[in-house]
């Protein structure tokens, strides 16, 4: 499985598992070892801008618990996470 791949709007799978709410999938996808948890869409957004912009907490503290994560990542808009939030 390529962890690096994306769809059409540049989502990877952590992405997507991150807009979907589903912690249990990103929390495995994290755990695989070749995810880039500070990967970007078309609109520049990680999956940690996803996490704060949906509202939803659990996720927004995993990936913020995630070694090598990068809370300095802007979008194409110029906004951070915390911005998005």
């Amino acid at each position: 499985v390529d962890m690096t791949a994306k769809d059409d709007d540049g989502r990877t799978a952590f992405i997507r598992a991150v807009i979907d709410g589903n912690l249990k999938l990103a929390e495995t996808l994290a755990e695989y070892g070749e995810t880039d948890i500070n990967a970007k869409d078309n609109q520049g957004m990680t999956a940690l801008h996803w996490a704060c912009k949906n509202g939803l907490a659990d996720l927004t503290a995993f990936c913020l618990s995630l070694p090598g994560l990068d809370v300095s990542v802007k979008s194409t808009a110029g906004l951070t996470a915390f911005d998005v939030a």
